[in-house]
């Protein structure tokens, strides 16, 4: 577990079903259960206010051959909500999302906690990262951005029947 590695308080809040009921006992037996606060499985609206009073998301899948190529939903919830976040260090997620999220290796707790300590000591890359996220949301991964992207094709091909 991450949060052994934090001198400073530190809360972290997990939403949605377990793998198993199994590992789920596994992690409340641990000693930084604590620090844990389980919401459970929300419907989608309900998420959102979660999101907005956290300081950073994470995003932190192992390298499973579906995950390294895969776009996480969670992140865009994130950029959209403004939040810093830390990612796996997959190569494409850093194309995708290189200046708006820092990224560990997501097997490793102590890179995890180093990467959350960096973003919560220094709150203006923090803001910076998140305010870029957003952006990044209304330019480029918006359907109103896709649609003028949709325009620009059809016009090229409609051009090219005539």
């Amino acid at each position: 577990s991450s949060l052994q590695y934090f001198n400073q308080e530190i809360e972290l809040l997990l939403l949605g079903p377990w793998e198993s009921d199994e590992y789920l006992q596994e992690c409340k037996n641990l000693s930084s259960w604590s620090n844990v606060k389980y919401i459970g499985k929300l419907n989608l609206e309900e998420v959102y206010p979660f999101i907005k009073s956290s300081d950073i998301g994470l995003s932190l899948l192992y390298p499973a051959k579906n995950y390294i190529t895969s776009l996480p939903v969670k992140a865009f919830e994130y950029m959209a909500c403004e939040k810093p976040m830390i990612m796996s260090n997959f190569e494409y997620w850093k194309e995708i999302f290189g200046d708006v999220a820092l990224f560990c290796n997501p097997m490793d707790p102590k890179e995890i906690a180093t990467c959350i300590n960096e973003l919560m000591l220094d709150k203006d890359h923090a803001n910076l990262m998140a305010k870029e996220g957003r952006k990044l949301i209304l330019e480029k991964f918006s359907w109103e951005a896709e649609s003028q992207r949709l325009i620009e094709i059809y016009n090229q091909l409609l051009s090219k029947k005539r």
